[in-house]
């Protein structure tokens, strides 16, 4: 489990830190580098509540996430019964 410093929330997420489980033993994990900012796309998992990502998701690199960003913050302005569906990310991230 990686430790994140949020830098800008948008589902879900209303702490300044989160923890998110990369690793599961499996092809889907996914690998961060320390000190590099993401956008990341987590879910939680139904048994333990913890946050999870890998690599079929949309996380990236933030600075790879222009298109992304951009129509997230789009959404984000709609009002929240039309924004509220799944597959948004969480959080604008950096691994600490």
């Amino acid at each position: 489990m990686l430790h994140f410093i949020v830098e800008q929330p948008f589902r879900g997420i209303t702490t300044a830190t989160v923890d998110v489980e990369t690793l599961s033993g499996t092809s889907c994990d996914m690998h961060f580098i320390k000190g590099r900012r993401y956008l990341i796309y987590a879910q939680r998992n139904r048994e333990s509540t913890h946050l999870f990502t890998h690599v079929c998701s949309r996380t990236t690199e933030l600075e790879d996430a222009d298109d992304d960003l951009s129509y997230i913050r789009s959404v984000a302005l709609l009002p929240t019964d039309l924004s509220s569906f799944k597959g948004l990310p969480l959080a604008n991230i950096s691994w600490c």
